[in-house]
């Protein structure tokens, strides 16, 4: 795994939601676009994939990855029938979520957006998070075994 990371990805890190290489720049849209000193921290962040801490500010310095990336990384750390996905979907954008998901109707609709784009490789950029999913070579797929099953 990449140093600026959280750390390696093994078998024991069956589980993962890093931040998408445009999530800044998604989210940035709508507060701090217009700031240059925030732009160029952007650009930085589209550029090599570094997120640098700020004194203060609400991030630990990470490498916020490309799906590609992500999926090669799983898959050298020992991980087969890699899968990466978005986790938000487009949902992510609405500035109205909590009001959006107390509106039965409204919630469905953000659920079945969510789903259509899920696996979707032209839309797994755009979204905030991913998630790898995987298994090891001897574990057969299935949920890990610290997971209750229930009977």
């Amino acid at each position: 795994m990449h140093a600026e990371s959280s750390g390696p990805v093994d078998s024991s890190s069956q589980r993962r939601s890093p931040a998408s290489r445009h999530c800044s720049t998604s989210s940035s849209t709508s507060t701090d676009f217009n700031n240059p000193d925030e732009l160029s921290r952007i650009e930085t962040i589209v550029v090599t994939g570094k997120l640098i801490a700020r004194p203060g500010g609400p991030f630990t310095a990470a490498f916020l990855h490309l799906p590609r990336q992500l999926a090669v990384e799983v898959t050298r750390a020992g991980f087969e029938s890699v899968e990466i996905v978005g986790v938000e979907g487009p949902g992510f954008v609405v500035t109205d979520l909590e009001r959006r998901r107390a509106d039965p109707h409204r919630r469905e609709a953000l659920m079945i957006a969510a789903r259509l784009t899920e696996h979707d490789p032209e839309m797994l950029a755009a979204t905030s998070h991913l998630m790898a999913i995987g298994h090891t070579p001897q574990a057969a797929p299935g949920p890990p075994p610290s997971c209750p099953t229930h009977t």
